[in-house]
């Protein structure tokens, strides 16, 4: 049986990586849009989780991939990249 958070790690990422992002009401910003990824950056807790979503960490013009390595527990979150996001394990989700 499938976790519910690896479900919701699962949606993250698809929103972000694989799917067209309005479908799920979830735009990527129209700066974001037409960037690659490479690489990635681990946010520790909110701070660096809410610069990430202004920035998408870009160098040289290329966004990096999230991973989450922190419990989140927050009452709203929304993270829009055209990267992955990837929660790490041992970490909970509470939005």
């Amino acid at each position: 049986m499938i976790s519910l958070k690896a479900l919701i790690a699962g949606v993250l990422v698809l929103i972000s990586a694989n799917a067209n992002a309005a479908d799920f009401l979830c735009p990527i910003p129209s700066n974001f849009q037409n960037l690659s990824c490479e690489g990635s950056v681990t946010v520790t807790n909110l701070t660096n989780l809410i610069a990430y979503k202004t920035t998408l960490n870009q160098k040289k013009g290329k966004a990096k991939n999230l991973i989450i390595n922190f419990d989140v527990n927050t009452n709203a979150l929304t993270v829009s990249t055209p990267c992955k996001i990837t929660i790490a394990e041992h970490r909970s989700l509470s939005v």
